[in-house]
């Protein structure tokens, strides 16, 4: 019986399956004008994990330059209780807590739209807002007004690539598709 033997032709095809894609992304990041100096990464699961309180912190300085009265978001993680919240403005975001998900990943989406919406919400009377740009451990976020969100939309065909604001409704949350 012939061994098994990886042909070079497998290879190549593992690396194009692993390459290809990040190329994909980088390309259409760059059609929609979204550069690394651009793009705040954020990544969806490090939020979800009590990732958030730090993220807002990182966003504080870009966030008061819009809204000078903007202030830092409170955490309480309870890992014995299996809870996670943060809360803003007297509004509290329950990630997650014991029987709280009911879809796969919703911890991320529910900490994802969390930080977008409490910053939004600091940006309230501003003329910018923070929008995302992908989703999950692709996660990043970036400030434009809504004509520059909406010029963006119009210069790619990619519609995964837009930027958005999250929402709660699965199973998108938000994301253009």
């Amino acid at each position: 019986m012939r061994k098994w033997r990886p042909m070079r032709t497998s290879r190549f095809r593992a690396v194009a399956l692993l390459v290809v894609p990040a190329l994909m992304s980088c390309r259409a990041a760059t059609e929609v004008g979204v550069t690394g100096d651009d793009l705040i990464f954020l990544d969806a699961e490090t939020l979800a994990e009590g990732g958030i309180a730090a993220a807002h912190a990182e966003l504080l300085a870009e966030i008061r330059a819009h809204a000078p009265g903007a202030e830092p978001i409170e955490e309480r993680l309870d890992a014995a209780a299996g809870r996670y919240a943060v809360s803003s403005d007297g509004r509290e975001y329950v990630i997650y807590a014991p029987g709280g998900e009911t879809e796969p990943g919703e911890s991320w989406a529910r900490a994802t739209h969390a930080l977008f919406e409490i910053v939004n919400e600091q940006l309230a009377a501003s003329q910018v807002r923070f929008y995302a740009i992908n989703g999950g451990n692709d996660l990043a976020g970036r400030f434009l007004a809504p004509e520059e969100a909406e010029r963006l939309r119009s210069t790619t065909d990619h519609r995964a690539h837009w930027p958005y604001a999250p929402t709660l409704e699965p199973p998108w949350y938000g994301m253009y598709h």
